[in-house]
């Protein structure tokens, strides 16, 4: 799963002590599967009883690991205590494969913690980022020797702008603008400013994603040339859905759903581990971006506004 180390503007725990973060993030995830999967093994095993006829330990593992599996809940809402037996009855019966997606529902929200917040700071986090299929299945499938930049905000020369996904791999950076479509749709770029999609006998024009990749490559080329290292990087336009044609007169690669399965997939089986390399260009593109937050202090304390 893909460190998520970078959204918009939003303050993050790597923007101070990059290789601490890295290693934590393995560190804690390794721990979270383990803990969840031994008691789902316990509540699952052959011959357990009902926790009716043979209670759970008191302040048991499992107790502590559906405590964690709170999503979010508004402050309007009354809490619900979780008992054992609710532990128990959570993880029974449940298969493999819908505890790993639990799992990684559920550190999905912890990345999204992680990329909005530092112990002091915290940044008003757009809600729908929970909901956000595409962010979700990219870090889900990318391994976790990935760092994310999602739509990150860039400092410039004049001002700030909002950049490009930015995935920064072991052996190079990945620039990418993501066209949804059906899986009717084809896009086809129709002049440097312009695209179209056509679906069900229909067209739509707007703006090329190629300007956009464009801006957000001009910013890592001249971070890392500033910061004295050579990494690849490559944008490419995704679209796991559909059709891109007429691609002659692109400047960025594409990866459509011919070729898209092909295109993750070499990065899935990379074999590469973290690089130095890799590090030091992620660390140097962090320094780039803008954070807006507030002091935890502001929100939290008896006057603060947030009470």
């Amino acid at each position: 799963m893909a460190q998520l180390i970078k959204v918009k503007d939003y303050a993050s725990r790597y923007e101070h002590h990059f290789l601490h973060q890295n290693a934590e993030f393995l560190s804690a995830k390794q721990a979270y599967w383990q803990r969840m999967k031994t008691d789902w093994m316990i509540a699952n095993k052959s011959g357990s009883k009902a926790p009716e006829d043979e209670p759970l330990e008191k302040n048991s593992r499992m107790g502590k690991a559906v405590n964690r599996l709170k999503w979010w809940k508004h402050e309007e809402e009354e809490e619900v205590e979780i008992t054992e037996s609710d532990a128990y009855l959570f993880f029974k019966g449940k298969t493999l494969e819908e505890l790993k997606d639990i799992f990684y529902d559920n550190w999905f929200l912890t990345q999204l913690e992680w990329a909005s917040s530092t112990v002091s700071e915290i940044s008003m986090m757009d809600p729908k980022l929970k909901y956000d299929y595409r962010l979700r299945t990219l870090l889900r499938e990318l391994p976790d020797t990935y760092f994310v930049m999602y739509y990150p905000v860039f400092h410039t020369k004049q001002t700030t702008m909002e950049g490009a996904i930015t995935i920064v791999g072991p052996v190079g950076i990945d620039v990418i603008h993501i066209l949804e479509g059906t899986m009717y749709s084809v896009f086809e770029p129709a002049d440097s400013r312009f695209w179209k999609e056509y679906v069900n006998q229909k067209q739509h024009t707007f703006v090329s994603p190629v300007l956009a990749l464009k801006r957000t490559m001009n910013v890592v080329e001249a971070v890392l040339k500033k910061a004295g290292t050579t990494f690849p990087a490559q944008a490419t336009v995704v679209s796991p859905a559909s059709i891109i044609d007429n691609r002659e007169i692109l400047y960025a690669h594409t990866a459509d759903k011919r070729e898209y399965k092909r295109w993750m997939e070499k990065r899935i089986t990379n074999p590469s581990p973290v690089k130095n390399r890799q590090l030091f260009s992620a660390e140097a593109l962090m320094e780039q971006t803008a954070t807006v937050s507030v002091l935890r202090s502001e929100i939290y304390s008896p006057d603060g506004y947030g009470e």
